[in-house]
């Protein structure tokens, strides 16, 4: 019977719970609950958390003291830790080194790892000893210790970012491949393609990473050169990356030999409404056997945003196609009823995406349906076909 809005940690260790009670009923109260632990409470760390937290003094301190709270229990302390030895500037670079070689405490380590990266947005003498984590035996610090120098676009770090493409660890290479794609540098494409046909689509993360990364270096002309990789997974790759760029040569895919790719290129093409390209996404309704809906769906939508005599004539054919499923020849039918105004919400993706122009001579959807109606009024055509062809002819 709680509504609870919000949820955190306070200072004294215990849990702090808003409860909104009513919702939108609107009673005028509202309630905060602290929930406790016996025992816990009893902890002789909280008041120390608390006093530290609260009154801070951080730069007071010796340094063997900081440096013990970035291996405390408690995250918030950790932080504040952190910047105060990042905050020393060129002095803090030793600290965390020596961190980062003696610290037994993951922790440690992985705040030693952010405090480099803080101090090397000014310092990049601060990045040498992340790069040494490269190689560390926890791949939690191989992971962020890429992360980091991939945002410090730190290119020092291209060679052995590319060796962790084919680390044992997946959450290595993830953070890798992004991290390349940040350095920039097109000598990264190979690398990252065939870390996406090695994993062949089997961990939809490592999928993300790597057209992320090739999206990142932004070569259209090397991705366009790519399109045509022997490996599928490698493909969606390029795909995928295209769609991240807005690339019209997206539309490339739509010819490819394997179906999820088509299906996924015309995602791309009418969902990101790249006008450019969607001609030839409509085009496919001349020549595709396919019965895929999302598919389907994504051809008739970009028909009716490209419009013309020879785009809705397509339309209706499909329309009167006995072979096509009931749902889409229906969607079709409904395609055609709004041909001459189309709404301003993208029938897809119900999003504001007006067509232009705004209106069309229904000339040449009477002309386009004429041929049609007749079979697709008949008797033995399922009824919600028969409904939508009344309702165009009505409209």
């Amino acid at each position: 019977n709680m509504l609870a809005t919000d949820v955190d940690f306070g200072y004294d260790g215990s849990v702090y719970v808003s409860d909104w009670v009513n919702s939108w009923e609107g009673v005028g109260k509202g309630r905060l609950y602290r929930v406790t632990h016996e025992s816990a409470a009893r902890n002789r760390q909280i008041e120390r958390v608390q006093r530290l937290l609260v009154e801070g003094g951080f730069d007071q301190m010796r340094d063997f003291e900081v440096i013990e709270l970035l291996a405390h229990p408690d995250q918030r302390l950790r932080l504040r830790a952190q910047f105060a030895v990042a905050d020393k500037g060129r002095r803090g670079i030793p600290t965390f080194a020596r961190i980062l070689e003696a610290s037994r405490s993951r922790f440690a380590r992985l705040h030693a790892v952010w405090g480099l990266g803080q101090i090397g947005r000014t310092l990049p003498e601060a990045f040498s000893p992340v790069l040494r984590q490269l190689s560390d035996d926890d791949a939690v610090l191989r992971a962020q210790a890429a992360k980091v120098l991939g945002d410090a676009r730190y290119a020092v770090a291209a060679r052995p970012l590319t060796a962790l493409l084919k680390d044992e660890d997946a959450h290595v290479r993830a953070m890798a491949a992004i991290a390349l794609g940040k350095l920039g540098k097109p000598t990264a494409i190979d690398p990252l393609l065939t870390m996406l046909a090695d994993n062949a689509g089997s961990d939809p993360w490592l999928r993300h990473a790597g057209s992320y990364g090739l999206s990142l270096i932004g070569d259209g002309d090397a991705l366009a050169a790519a399109a045509d990789h022997e490996h599928p997974s490698a493909r969606m790759g390029v795909l995928l990356a295209m769609r991240h760029l807005r690339d019209p040569r997206v539309a490339t895919f739509l010819n490819d030999a394997e179906p999820r790719l088509v299906v996924e290129a015309a995602r791309a093409i009418n969902d990101l409404t790249l006008d450019e390209a969607m001609p030839k996404l409509a085009a496919l309704l001349d020549t595709t056997q396919s019965k895929d809906g999302p598919l389907i769906r994504r051809v008739i939508n970009a028909n009716l945003r490209v419009g013309g005599a020879d785009r809705a004539a397509a339309v209706a054919a499909f329309a009167a196609r006995k072979d096509a499923d009931t749902t889409l020849r229906t969607e079709a039918l409904g395609a055609l009823a709004a041909w001459t105004k189309p709404d301003e919400l993208d029938r897809v993706t119900n999003l504001w995406r007006p067509v232009d122009p705004a209106e069309r001579p229904a000339d040449e959807v009477v002309a386009a349906i004429e041929a049609h109606l007749g079979s697709v009024l008949v008797a033995s055509e399922p009824e919600s076909v028969r409904t939508a062809a009344v309702a165009l002819i009505g409209q």
